[in-house]
């Protein structure tokens, strides 16, 4: 899987799953510190998210990184 498709992958899971949860951008920026710009970026697959804005992401959502990680595979 080449990165852009890649990055693609992980922002709508991140998206899906936070709507899923009904947490709104901004609460999630609240919630992890995060730019709600970046958020918006990595969501749409534009922006790489380092580890520890991923792990802080699914865990403020509520949902396993490494269930994330298996979807993709």
């Amino acid at each position: 899987m080449n990165e852009g498709l890649f990055l693609n992958t992980i922002g709508k899971i991140l998206s899906n799953q936070r709507l899923k949860s009904e947490i709104t951008v901004h609460d999630l920026s609240s919630k992890t510190g995060i730019d709600v710009e970046k958020i918006v970026g990595i969501e749409m697959g534009k922006i790489s998210p380092g580890l520890e804005e991923f792990l802080k992401i699914t865990e403020a959502i509520g949902i396993d990184a490494a269930k994330i990680m298996n979807e993709i595979n």
